[in-house]
């Protein structure tokens, strides 16, 4: 919660790039900001890892198809920006690498899977490119 600002950041190989949660007042927290904007989301990159040791999960990638280290288990799906509750802000960024497999669904932009808070109409994401890689569910 609070005023967050994450200004010409990147995120790659993440089970979940990014994720805001406010303090939890929300409606009455009027004043809190949470922003990214000028940042990069990369799903998967090319750095596949190594299977073994901390790597816990290896399978599939989906922007080749090889093996690689996988941020969770080989079915939960990747997202590049998640909502939670907000209000967030996101503009101006880029998402790339956010490709399905057969086990797995991807997007560059997804929702908490189990959110039981409130979602406010006033989270804004504008301004964002999609490289042919990335997808955006809605």
């Amino acid at each position: 919660g609070g005023d967050i600002i994450i200004q010409n950041s990147g995120f790659a190989d993440n089970a979940v790039g990014l994720s805001f949660a406010s303090d939890g007042s929300y409606p009455k927290d009027e004043g809190s900001s949470q922003e990214v904007t000028q940042s990069l989301f990369v799903g998967e990159s090319q750095n596949r890892g190594t299977n073994g040791g901390q790597n816990k999960y290896w399978g599939v990638g989906g922007t080749d198809g090889r093996m690689r280290t996988l941020p969770r288990n080989r079915t939960f799906p990747i997202r590049g920006f998640q909502i939670y509750d907000g209000p967030v802000r996101l503009t101006q960024s880029t998402f790339r690498g956010f490709v399905p497999t057969p086990e797995r669904n991807t997007s560059a932009v997804g929702f908490n899977l189990k959110n039981t808070w409130q979602l406010t109409p006033r989270n804004n994401l504008s301004q964002l490119s999609f490289h042919p890689t990335a997808t955006l569910r809605a």
